[in-house]
């Protein structure tokens, strides 16, 4: 086994026992760790081809950063293989910025946006970059669950929460019509700075376009839409266990930037569900709610 043949060995059994290797700071496409990266990432392409396909997220970001981005530095806080760094400089950004914990989306990044300054770390650690805008996408199925309000506490700590995107929620209670098929196959356009994005990616995604991936449309399964917030993140938290005196309560939101360029798991087809899991501060699979930890309460 020579040099090259035991390094990549080495990474590859960190990341399998999620020790999450240190990136090599200099990359390019001709790395071993980069194609090792790619072939990772591609096994998860399928996830992501899903997320750029949802028309209604794709475009609330594009049209916040057409408004505000040209001329700015940007820094996403979990930039996964940086779809929202590239919307970001597709409309004007003079720098990017991402804080991403993952060791193969940032070989990936270092190495195909050599340009962009991609940071390793757990953007609750590390220290930030100044900024102009933070963007983020820590969004749940019912808003919260993936650590959106450790996010807003390491941006306040950091004095940066009145630059961080998205910032506002509305939250409603739903309830459903029975026996209604909500589960599509289309979650909308993709636009143009969506497939500039998709061309970049093409050593992840190759082969995987054609796959045909699982959207909700519930436009016509709404029975009731009741909204019980409006404001920030935080104040949202006071709702948390609302739906469990009900077992047809679902989680509606609205996410946007300001209340504006909302994107919604309910409005539009898209890759976040309904569900009537009300618990904040908990993944799905380590609520101590035993109402939310009911499969067949889950939605």
């Amino acid at each position: 086994m020579n040099s090259v043949e035991s390094y990549l060995q080495r990474l590859k059994q960190e990341v399998e026992n999620d020790k999450c290797p240190i990136a090599p700071i200099h990359v390019d496409e001709a790395h071993p760790a980069w194609f090792m990266s790619v072939e990772a990432l591609g096994r998860r392409a399928g996830g992501y081809w899903r997320m750029f396909k949802d028309s209604q997220r794709q475009r609330a970001y594009a049209n916040f950063l057409a408004e505000n981005a040209e001329g700015k530095v940007v820094c996403d806080l979990g930039c996964g293989p940086g779809a929202l760094l590239y919307l970001a400089e597709y409309f004007g950004a003079k720098k990017c910025i991402g804080i991403e914990q993952q060791f193969h989306p940032v070989v990936y990044l270092r190495g195909r946006f050599k340009h962009w300054n991609i940071i390793q770390g757990d953007f609750t650690e590390v220290d930030w970059p100044e900024a102009d805008i933070y963007i983020h996408e820590m969004i749940a199925n019912n808003v919260y669950e993936e650590g959106l309000i450790s996010l807003c506490d390491a941006a306040k700590e950091r004095g940066v929460y009145d630059k961080l995107y998205p910032n506002t929620v509305r939250l409603y209670d739903i309830t459903m019509k029975e026996d209604k098929d909500f589960l599509t196959t289309d979650g909308g356009p993709i636009e143009t700075y969506t497939e500039a994005f998709l061309d970049r990616m093409t050593p992840i995604l190759e082969g995987k376009r054609q796959v045909r991936q699982r959207f909700f449309d519930y436009k016509d399964c709404l029975e009731d839409i009741s909204q019980i917030y409006s404001g920030d993140f935080y104040g949202g938290l006071q709702y948390e266990f609302h739906g469990d005196h009900s077992e047809d309560s679902y989680c509606g939101w609205e996410v946007g930037f300001n209340h504006k360029h909302l994107f919604s798991n309910f409005r539009e087809p898209t890759h976040w569900a309904l569900t009537k899991y009300w618990d904040f501060h908990n993944k799905w699979e380590d609520s101590p709610n035993p109402f939310a930890m009911s499969e067949e309460n889950y939605g």
